[in-house]
């Protein structure tokens, strides 16, 4: 007998259930919540339609780099994915369970062209009549990047395939650029954040490209308000990490976290959050591994390493560059000039109860509109210590500070 062939989704399942995969925690609670879900009562697994839409990516195309031209070969974490957004459906109506993907995961993993492929599928083989199908961001142009990986790929479909030829309209102008699907009225397109082109519109599939640059919710929330009329609708959110520790992107994957954790409950979400677990030292390889869920192929291991060799060489802003941008790691800023360490070097530990009577200096920098007050207290050596102390101390108005948080992006 022929030995049965364990679907890819299914090789990705028991990679990170045996630790065959080195997942973090979350990449883990998320696997174990699918499978969990899987096996409730009310929901159940088609795989029909999981092989269906791994099918379907099998016939398109890469876009760019070496792959270029190549048949998609996905890997096993991109497989799993699309197999539980499109494979776990709920019994009692058949309809898809999942509405709300989060994808967070490093650079250099294919997020753009996944996305873009994603775009293609939904407004192409999910048999939506009138799909509208928007790759969305804060900038035109940072939406176009998904946008124009859906239309190479499309197009190399139509020249393989006479069916998608004869299906196939593309827009490609500057006021106008659209892929529409001719036979069941349905189309694709690039969407800015502007309320005045995102307001009424009706998504089948909504893509959300690097949400942590948004300042609010307004992509996302106009186009679920929007997807109210749809059957099984999907809103994909993909990015990496940044630098904005109380944005919107933090805090939905706070939310998801809670979910995750079983403090919370939404069925309907699927988070797959990619990156090192508190704790893990970002020059182990180890974590590399943990973050890049495609390291080997994409990214290539001497493509980190060489990111990796600038973050050690180059100076401080480098080596946050390669934590936020190639292992998915908040930071709390995008540039620094001095590392943690030298400034960290210098530190004491001391009670303020013990600068009572001591000789001070004191600075004080008045604020007048839209800068913050601040105190600074310098305590110089004695003969109790041969270290200058200091206590630092910042003001704003109470009335606009949660105001200031989102327009700063600071907490």
């Amino acid at each position: 007998m022929a030995k049965a062939v364990i679907p890819l989704y299914q090789q990705y399942i028991n990679r990170v259930l045996d630790g065959t995969r080195l997942a973090s925690r979350l990449e883990r609670l998320s696997v174990e919540r699918c499978v969990k879900l899987m096996q409730d009562e009310r929901y159940f697994f088609d795989e029909k339609a999981a092989d269906h839409v791994l099918e379907v990516f099998s016939l398109f195309r890469h876009t760019k780099g070496k792959y270029a031209g190549r048949l998609f070969e996905l890997m096993d974490w991109q497989a799993f994915i699309l197999a539980m957004v499109f494979g776990v459906k709920i019994k009692a109506n058949g309809l898809r369970l999942f509405r709300k993907l989060l994808l967070c995961v490093p650079k250099k993993n294919g997020k753009s062209e996944f996305a873009g492929a994603l775009g293609v599928f939904m407004t192409y083989f999910d048999h939506e009549k009138g799909a509208e199908v928007y790759s969305a961001a804060n900038k035109y142009d940072q939406a176009l990047f998904s946008w124009e990986a859906g239309k190479k790929i499309a197009k190399q479909l139509a020249q393989e395939y006479p069916s998608m030829n004869s299906i196939l309209k593309v827009m490609d102008s500057i006021t106008n650029r659209s892929l529409i699907n001719l036979e069941e009225d349905c189309y694709f397109k690039p969407l800015a954040s502007d309320a005045k082109t995102i307001d009424g519109v009706n998504p089948h599939c909504g893509i959300v490209d690097e949400y942590h640059e948004a300042r609010t919710t307004g992509i996302p929330d106009n186009l679920e308000s929007g997807m109210v009329a749809r059957e099984q609708p999907l809103l994909c959110i993909i990015s990496t990490r940044g630098f904005n520790l109380k944005g919107p992107l933090w805090q939905l994957e706070q939310s998801y976290i809670q979910i995750l954790e079983g403090a919370a409950e939404n069925d309907a979400v699927l988070p797959m959050i990619y990156g090192p677990d508190e704790g893990d030292d970002w020059q182990d390889p180890k974590t590399w591994e943990k973050a890049n869920p495609g390291l080997g192929r994409t990214p290539t291991l001497e493509g980190l390493q060489s990111e990796f060799d600038k973050a050690v060489t180059e100076g401080r802003s480098r080596e946050i560059n390669f934590r936020t941008k190639n292992l998915n790691e908040w930071t709390s800023v995008g540039k620094r000039w001095l590392q943690d360490k030298k400034v960290m070097g210098g530190s004491t530990n001391w009670e303020s109860g013990e600068l009572v009577g001591k000789i001070c200096f004191a600075g004080l920098d008045l604020a007048k509109t839209r800068d913050i007050t601040a105190v600074a207290l310098l305590f110089p050596p004695d003969e109790d210590c041969d270290r200058f102390k200091t206590i630092m101390r910042y003001y704003c108005p109470e009335e606009n500070a949660e105001e200031r948080s989102k327009q700063d992006q600071v907490p």
